[in-house]
This record gives C-alpha cells, structure tokens and sequence, in this order.
C-alpha cells in the first residue's frame, strides 16, 4: 500500500516537472519575440524557481518510466482538450511596447486577422423645439408599463423606442429635419401630444468646410435621465482644400451638393486639421428630465460596439484603430467629459495573449450622478459583448494556427464591475469556435457559459463550454446537432439550455448544466427557430422560419415548447405566415429581440410585420403589427394592424401603459383597446 502511494507521489511530481519543461520552451520561446516590448507578468519568479526543477527533471523523468510500466499503476488521463491553459494578460508602461506587438503580431502571417478599419472624428451638437407652448410634466405615471425586452434582470439595453410610463421617446435617423428623438405626452392616453424634439446634425451643406453626421443608436430612460448614444461621423467638403497643396483640377464628375472627403481623395485636395475622413466617435448626451434640458455630454473616440446600463451607471464599449502612423502623444485612446478631455492611462491598457491587438477597445463605466467615467482599454479585434449584474465579458473572433491548420477561437476577457462604475480586468480564457449572438453567452452561479459555431458545411462543429470564475474550461460538449447543422440560436436559463441547430430540420435541445453538461431531450420538428425567449420557467417560444423537407425557408413561424418534462420537450401551439405566389412576409423580430412584445400579466405578446402582396399586376408593401395572446400557452390571433401601404418599412414597436397598446411608428402614434384592437386615439407625427 505504501509502495503504490510512494510511486503516485513520484508520478505526480514527475508529471509536473515534465509540464514545468514544456511550458519552459515555449514560454521562453515567447519571451524571447516579446521581451523587447512587453512587461510580462510573474518572469522573476518563472526564472527563480527555473533552476530547482532542471535539477531534478532526468531523475524524476526516469523514475516515472520506471513506474508507468509497473503493473497496476497508469496515469491520469486530460479529461478535456483546454486550450486555454495559459491564462495570461499583460499591460504596459509605455507606448514603444504597444507599438512593438502591434508590429510583431502583424509580421506574423499565421496570426494575420483581416479586420474592419475604424476611423476617428470630433465634437456635436443639438438643437431644440418645443411640440408646445409647455414643458410642464402632469406627473401622472402609468402604474405599469413595457420596459425593453433584455437578456438579464436588472440590466438595460439601448432602444429605439422607450417608455417610462408617462412619456414616450423615440428615435427617427430619417427625417428630412435631421435625425431627432422624439418626446411626446403618452400618459393619460387623452393626453396624447407631442412634447419635444431634439434634433440632430445630420444634414452636410456644401457651403461647409466639413460637418459632423450624427446617427442616433438608441437611447436610456431611467427616472431622472434621458441618455441619448449617438455615433457621429467627420466629413470634409473638397470645395475647401488644404493650403499648404497645389490646387489641381477638380473632376467636374464629382457631385458638388453633398460631398464628403471621398472627393477630396479623388481630386488631390487634402483637409486642415487632425481629422479624417469618415471620422468616428461615439457621443453620449444626457438630459434631465425636469426640463429635458442637456446637463452633460461625453465622448468615446471609435465605433460603439456595445452598451448596457444597471441603475444610475451607464457602460460603453467603443472601438477604434490602433494608428502607430501618429505621433506618440496623439496614439493613446481620449475621451471628452463636458468637453475636457482625458487620455486614458497606459497602465489600464491591457493585451490578453492571443488576441488580435490591432483595435483599442475600450470599455468606459459612466457614473451619472457623479460624472465620472471609469476606463479599461483591451488591445483586441473586434469583439460580441455578454453583461451581467457583476460581470462585462468581451468576446473576440479570430483564428489561430495549429499545425497547418487555421481554427477559429474567441479569445475571452473578464471585466468586474463593482461601486457602480468601476472596472477591473480579472481573467482571460479561450474557446474553439465563435458565438452568433449575445444569447450564446450566460454566466450562473460563477460560472460562464458559451455556445460556439466552428467550420462550414460538413464540418461544423457546435459547442458548449463552461468556464469557471477565472475562466478556465472546465466542462464542454462537442458535436452538437447533427452533421452538416448550423447552430441557430440559444438560450440560458439557470440550470439549462436551449440549443436549436438546423440544416432541414430543427433539432431543439435541451441540455442539462447542472453538473457535467448532458442533453436531456431532442425535439425534430421542421423549419428553426433565430430567437428563443422564456414565457416561463417551462416554456418557451420561439420566433423563426418554417421550412419544407429539404431546408428551404417557406415563411415565419412561432411556436411554444412545452420543456417541463426535459427529457420529452413537446412543440404545443404553433402559428405560420407561410410565403406564396402573391404574398412574401418578414419582420425585424426574427434578428432584434428588444422588436418582440412581451406582457406575462396579460399573456400577450406582438411584434412588427412587413408584407409585399401582389396585387394588380403590381406589388405593393405594407407594414403592420401582429398582437397575439398565449393564454393557457395557445397562440391565439387577436389581430393585425395595419400601420402603412405606401412602402413605409418604418419600424412599428407595440408597447403598453396600464392595459392600452401603444402602436409607435416614424410618422404615428396609435392607441388601442388591445382586446378588440379599436383605435381610440391616435398623434400624427
């Protein structure tokens, strides 16, 4: 008994200096092409303990070839394929060591990420009009009201269309005013009015040297802020060149009305300044609510990737190029509060191994009240965003080369977020394959789930993993679905997931988290669902296509899974909008989940349809709103609304205040008896 311990405390020891030497060469190997240009974390000590395990690696080597072929005695198996064992992030003292990877990584074509160039720009501004003569608020509230449709409790998500209960605020990107957000007076319904615009520039004037377009992505509502994100663009008129060069001919081809630097390129002529063509920033407006006056404004230089919002703190994620053609001071990320601005610290630039560090993304948490933002910047390639109440995970595609082979992986990083806005880059991990949306990543009791897509065609191969708090794999399943399928869509709830593959047919799978991840049960039926959504803890809907016997799309289809046997998942209500010869339908709900409507009180769900009908030898475009009930988990129609016939493929949104349904479009505002769906008042726009 004694022998056999003897010989599994020798194994075991020898097992690590064996792992100690491998690690060893490449890390070494590593250390050498990096050395110049990071400062890598834990080298004193690596290079302290290196000489002890040198010493005893042949004799400890021996001894386990001795052991191995003892009988009765075999060494522990890997249970998983972890190919996230070096958990490693790094971050700087000085820009040469940015510069330097960048350029490493770069020269090292098995590396090489084909990535979407970002551009910078500069700063905004609004103008506004009263709807009336008034912008007193009653102060009546509706006691309950449609909140957006999100991922997590507890964290909001940028909308479109918002209520808080006694307004209604919208975004039009469209109008030939300008883009603007809308504020009208929901609350009673009889006093339906338009209370305010606040406009935009969106609208570039060739009497202009340059101007700045701002498109409006959504907005925050919360009970003292109105918070608009705005993603603004730098363009240059050619009619004013640069100075400093000789004014060649201009190509009388090029349009004059509205023209953006495009023209500049093409005609030789160059702009003043540090700005760019196509620029980019994301700009944030915050407005109070007492007099929806603007109290504070910041500014992110790159693309919003992303943004959530839990309570009075708001986080933005923003990319933009790393440009080493810069000078040195100009290179770092900025960002503006109230127009003073602040470049972030080089320690709080952080490049997790493995990642694509062509892009500065920057996470940035925005405390509201205070007015303080907290900044971490990932040298990374473009990334997916998952948020929980404790937790940002930003998730990057990009590939890898092992062997001759190149794969797809999605390098992790793990941000913590605690005392409202502040940000602590924590762990870095890795999987195969890459997620499709937000709904692919979860994190519960800890840990963090995520559902990956790899290869094409015959090859495909879905996965699950789940990650512990430093995010290394500790379960996964491999090959889901059956040959050839696609993975569809996802989602988590506590101990479970639902998982829907499709080539011709729509395997929805339940899959048990709970210990080591196992399916459960399997459900065949036709056509795929592209969003699941939980009505209750065993239910689920879920909005997609319907599809023939060979795969090909015939139209859209809900249907209701009933999952509370998990292992016999059940299809009970099923509800189609079948294509024909005269008839084609589609609606944003299919690929926007905050589209679809949601009321458990009521039972009641809707969301946006577009049709194109052939009529007349002609086809003519309609859009509408579907309002369904799901009482007793039955799809029942209560009606179709018909918002436009004149080609308007404005996004109709459906909300509720009390037990009203508000139909929101560009042009309208419509109120209804949800029961019988008659009009009871309506605001033109």
């Amino acid at each position: 008994m004694s022998m056999t311990i003897l010989k599994i405390v020798l194994i075991f020891i020898s097992i690590l200096a064996l792992i100690k030497w491998i690690l060893e060469v490449r890390i070494n190997d590593a250390l050498e092409k990096k050395k110049k240009s990071l400062r890598m974390k834990n080298v004193k000590m690596f290079n302290a303990f290196n000489g002890s395990f040198k010493i005893a690696l042949i004799p400890l080597t021996t001894l386990t070839l001795a052991f191995m072929i003892s009988p009765g005695l075999s060494l522990p198996k890997t249970k998983l394929n972890n190919i996230n064992s070096v958990n490693n992030i790094t971050n700087f003292t000085d820009i040469d060591e940015i510069i330097n990877l960048r350029s490493n990584y770069n020269n090292d074509m098995d590396k090489r990420l084909e990535f979407a160039p970002l551009m910078e720009s500069d700063s905004a501004n609004e103008q506004m009009t009263d709807g009336n003569d008034s912008n007193k608020k009653s102060g009546a509230i509706a006691g309950d009201f449609t909140e957006t449709n999100v991922q997590v409790k507890g964290v909001d998500e940028i909308d479109s269309v918002k209520t808080d209960g006694e307004y209604i605020y919208q975004v039009s990107n469209n109008n030939q005013e300008g883009a603007k957000i809308v504020i009208s007076k929901a609350y009673p319904a009889e006093e339906l009015s338009l209370h305010k615009e606040i406009f935009f520039n969106s609208n570039c004037l060739v009497e202009n040297q340059y101007c700045n377009n701002e498109y409006i992505n959504g907005v925050y509502v919360d009970e003292q802020y109105l918070v608009v994100i705005l993603n603004q663009n730098t363009y240059y008129n050619y009619l004013y060149p640069n100075e400093d060069y000789n004014s060649p001919t201009i190509d009388e081809s090029v349009e004059t009305s509205i023209e953006p630097a495009r023209a500049i390129v093409d005609s030789g002529f160059a702009p003043t300044g540090k700005m760019s063509y196509g620029a980019s920033k994301s700009v944030i407006k915050v407005y109070r609510k007492d007099n929806f006056e603007l109290a504070d404004s910041y500014e992110f230089e790159g693309n919003l990737i992303d943004s959530r919002k839990i309570g009075e703190n708001l986080f933005i994620v923003t990319a933009k190029n790393l440009d080493t053609n810069l000078e040195k001071g100009e290179i770092l990320p900025t960002y503006k509060i109230n127009s003073q601005e602040h470049t972030q610290n080089i320690a709080d630039i952080y490049y997790p191994e493995d990642s694509n560090p062509n892009v500065f993304t920057s996470i940035n948490g925005i405390d509201l009240k205070n007015k303080t933002v907290e900044s971490k910047t990932i040298l990374s390639g473009w990334t997916k965003l998952y948020m929980s109440n404790d937790n940002i995970y930003l998730v990057e595609s990009t590939y890898k080369q092992i062997g001759t082979s190149s794969i797809a992986i999605s390098p992790i990083t793990k941000v913590a977020i605690s005392n409202g806005n502040q940000l602590e880059v924590v762990a870095k991990g890795e999987v195969l394959g890459n997620p499709i949306n937000q709904f692919s990543m979860d994190e519960y009791n800890g840990q963090f789930r995520i559902a990956t897509q790899e290869g094409w065609g015959d090859n495909i191969n879905n996965r699950l993993f789940v990650l512990n708090q430093n995010l290394t794999i500790i379960n996964q399943l491999e090959n889901l679905g059956k040959k050839g399928e696609s993975l569809k869509s996802a989602r988590f709830d506590q101990d479970y997931l639902y998982l829907v593959t499709f080539e011709q047919t729509d395997p929805f799978y339940v899959i048990d988290l709970k210990d080591e991840p196992k399916i459960l049960g399997e459900l065949e039926i036709s056509g795929f669902s592209s969003y699941l959504h939980n009505l209750d803890s065993d239910h689920i809907l879920g909005i997609g296509y319907e599809a023939n016997e060979d795969g090909r799309r015939t139209g859209i289809k809900l249907a209701i899974y009933d999952v509370t046997d998990k292992v016999n998942p059940t299809e009970i209500s099923k509800e189609t909008f079948l294509y024909d010869e005269k008839i084609s339908v589609d609606s944003t709900v299919l690929h926007n989940h905050k589209d679809l409507l949601f009321n458990p009180t009521l039972k009641i769900i809707g969301f946006p349809m577009n049709k194109m009908v052939y009529e007349n030898n002609t086809y003519q475009s309609q859009t509408g709103y579907y309002l369904y009930s799901y009482e007793g988990y039955q799809l029942e129609e209560i009606g179709y609304i018909a918002v436009s016939n004149e080609g308007n493929y404005s996004n109709n949104r459906g909300l509720f205040l009390e037990q009203l349904l508000y139909v929101v479009s560009d042009t309208k505002i419509t109120v209804f008896d949800y029961l019988t769906l008659e009009e009871i008042i309506n605001l033109e726009l």
